[in-house]
């Protein structure tokens, strides 16, 4: 994956912006992995070219507390979070702006999972560490007509 810039891997629509984004961001002249959702913006670990990587977000609406985890390492969690109501798509690959969607991922995505409850840390690991299967194929970036059929036979 392209990881200069600031890309998304999944985000939420809310209005004209976001609820919530998981992807890239620049920390300073590095890339960083970043969660952010209601005002909080949680980054770091340090994005492989050529290695899959296993990022979860994680918003704790008891303490309003948001984390993110990279391969099944906590790397970050800031406080006072306040989400915006997330009642819009869900987007895989982009996220929305003021002037419609943009932050585009550039590579490939896989394995994508949402949860309306906390992932518990056995279950974290349980996820960080299985090995990856195919069960599909979406060429999204060469696909005709705006149309991108499975191509794997899944």
């Amino acid at each position: 994956a392209r990881v200069d810039g600031t890309r998304a891997v999944l985000s939420q629509d809310a209005g004209t912006g976001r609820a919530f984004t998981l992807g890239l961001t620049q920390a300073g002249s590095a890339p960083a992995w970043s969660f952010a959702v209601g005002g909080a913006r949680v980054t770091g670990g340090l994005p492989e070219t050529g290695d899959w990587a296993h990022v979860l977000g994680q918003y704790d609406a008891e303490t309003g507390t948001a984390r993110l985890y990279v391969n099944g390492r906590a790397v970050g969690e800031e406080t006072a979070a306040v989400p915006v109501a997330g009642e819009g798509d869900f987007q895989i690959g982009r996220a929305r702006g003021a002037e419609g969607y943009r932050d585009r991922w550039q590579g490939e995505i896989g394995d994508v999972r949402a949860y309306d409850r906390i992932v518990v840390p056995d279950e974290l690991t349980a996820l960080a560490t299985r090995a990856a299967q195919r069960v599909g194929q979406w060429a999204l970036d060469t696909a005709p007509d705006g149309l991108a059929p499975e191509t794997d036979g899944g």
